[in-house]
């Protein structure tokens, strides 16, 4: 919870600035920007200033300790720098019960990616504002555990087979309806629940453990099929 100085208690002070946002919460004034630009934390923009409500921002970082601590839901990451689509994706994965967290590029992506921990990461891979095989490289990187999903209206299958290189896939080819997502959030959640009982049930010596397949390898043959074969309709 935040604390509050006795100079600033007497004062009565109720609503904050960027800076001093950042000075309590001990992040970058660059993620507190990206972060009330999103609607991760509670703000309000008054022409072109953000204003925080310190009694709000109380109860959000209340809320973020007990989620933390009790979330059973899957946490995604959306990159899009298109916010409409942001906004519509965003929508559609609450509504199938994910904990939602939305950035425009790969610079608010990363902070996020130390922070907190993601079950799922959602970009375009072949959107130049995003960084491509990099991006995807380094998100590999800082969370190999981390379904990745490619969405984009066009393919480069030589750039797609590049990045399978990197680590398995799930694409999703643009445009996207909200049954779509449903599918992958359902998807991730049943295959997350199948791990959990692969993990607690008693092994049997004599039986070869039967491998969780993650939705992103599904019907990929020993050979490999092409990035432009695998496109999920």
């Amino acid at each position: 919870m935040i604390v509050r100085s006795i100079e600033e208690r007497a004062q009565g002070k109720r609503y904050l600035t960027v800076t001093e946002v950042s000075d309590y919460l001990q992040l970058s004034v660059e993620t507190i920007y990206m972060y009330a630009r999103t609607g991760v934390i509670p703000a309000t923009k008054i022409g072109k200033h953000w204003r925080f409500s310190l009694d709000r921002l109380e109860e959000w970082m209340t809320r973020q300790a007990s989620a933390d601590e009790e979330a059973t839901g899957i946490r995604v990451l959306l990159v899009e720098p298109d916010l409409q689509i942001a906004e519509a994706f965003k929508t559609w994965f609450s509504e199938s019960g994910c904990e939602v967290y939305v950035v425009a590029s790969r610079e608010q992506a990363f902070p996020l990616l130390s922070e907190k921990n993601f079950d799922l990461v959602m970009l375009d891979l072949m959107d130049p504002r995003l960084g491509g095989l990099s991006t995807l490289e380094q998100i590999h990187e800082m969370k190999p555990r981390a379904e990745i999903v490619v969405a984009a209206s066009r393919f480069d299958a030589e750039l797609m087979d590049r990045a399978l290189d990197i680590g398995p896939l799930t694409v999703l080819r643009r445009p996207i309806a909200k049954e779509d997502v449903q599918r992958l959030a359902s998807a991730h959640k049943q295959m997350t629940e199948r791990r959990t009982a692969e993990t607690e049930r008693p092994v049997d010596q004599d039986r070869t453990p039967e491998r969780v397949v993650p939705t992103s390898e599904r019907g990929v043959s020993k050979d490999r099929q092409s990035a432009s074969e695998r496109l999920l309709q």
